[in-house]
C-alpha cells in the first residue's frame, strides 16, 4: 500500500475563496464605514466645542481686565434713538490708542463692549491666523483687520465652492440669534465650505438693541453669543 505524502508542496487558494474573502472583506468595509465617518464628525465637533470653550474662558479674563481698566466698557459705536426706537450707526475706531483692546499675553485684542470682538476671536484661538499686523500702543501686535487667510470683513455669502484650507478659517456672516439679526464671525475648521458650510463656531459681538417696554423704548445690551454648527462636519 503506498502512502502519498506532501513534500513541502502547498495548496493555494481557489478562485472561489478569494472571491468569498473578497465579498467578507467588501461587507465589512461597508459596514464599518459609517462609524468611521461618525467619529470623524465627533472630533470635529469635539473641536468646535473646545475652541468655544477657550473663547468663554478668555472672554471671561478679558472682561475683567477691562472693567478694571476701564477699556470700551461702554458701546461706541452705535446708539438707540429714544423717538424712533432704532440703533443708530456711529463710527468704530480699530485703534488700541482709544481704549478698544486690552493686552493678552503681548498682544492687544480688539473690544466690544469690553467683551472681545468677533475681528479677534479667531487671532485670540490660533495666532497664525492674525497673518498681517499692525502694531500699536507700546510696540504689541495687534491683529490687521484684513488678515492673511482672509478678509475679516468678507462675508461668507460672497464666496463660491471654495473650501477652508488651513486649520482655522473664518468669514463674516449675519445670522439669527434667538430670533435677533447678530453681526457674526464664523470659525470654520479645514475642508468646510464658507459659503452654505455648516460645521463652524459662530460668535456674535456683544451688541446693543433697540426693544419696547411697557410703550417705552429701551436699550437692551446682548453678551456675546456662541453657535455651534455641526450639521455638514
Amino acid at each position: 500500500m503506498k502512502i502519498c505524502q506532501n513534500h513541502g508542496r502547498q495548496r493555494g487558494f481557489t478562485l472561489v475563496e478569494l472571491i468569498v474573502v473578497i465579498v467578507i472583506l467588501g461587507v465589512l468595509a461597508v459596514s464599518a464605514a459609517p462609524k468611521f465617518i461618525d467619529m470623524k464628525k465627533d472630533a470635529k465637533v469635539a473641536t468646535l466645542n473646545h475652541m468655544k470653550g477657550v473663547v468663554r474662558s478668555l472672554n471671561n479674563m478679558v472682561y475683567g481686565k477691562a472693567i478694571i481698566r476701564g477699556n470700551n466698557t461702554s458701546y461706541t459705536e452705535k446708539s438707540v434713538n429714544k423717538e424712533t426706537c432704532k440703533v443708530n450707526n456711529g463710527s468704530w475706531s480699530e485703534s488700541c490708542a482709544n481704549n478698544n483692546c486690552v493686552e493678552v499675553g503681548g498682544t492687544w485684542l480688539y473690544l466690544k463692549y469690553a467683551y472681545l470682538d468677533r475681528n479677534s476671536v479667531a487671532y485670540a484661538i490660533d495666532g497664525d491666523v492674525g497673518g498681517t499686523k499692525t502694531t500699536q500702543k507700546g510696540g504689541k501686535t495687534v491683529p490687521n483687520r484684513c488678515e492673511t487667510y482672509e478678509c475679516l470683513n468678507k462675508t461668507c455669502a460672497s464666496y463660491g465652492d471654495e473650501v477652508c484650507e488651513h486649520d482655522i478659517c473664518q468669514c463674516r456672516s449675519s445670522d439669527n440669534v434667538k430670533g435677533i439679526t447678530r453681526d457674526t464671525q464664523h470659525l470654520l475648521l479645514r475642508g468646510t465650505k464658507y459659503k452654505g458650510g455648516k460645521c463652524y463656531l459662530g460668535y456674535s459681538s456683544a451688541e446693543i438693541f433697540a426693544e419696547k417696554k411697557g410703550g417705552e423704548c429701551v436699550e437692551v445690551s446682548r453678551e456675546p453669543a456662541y453657535t455651534i454648527v455641526s450639521d455638514d462636519c
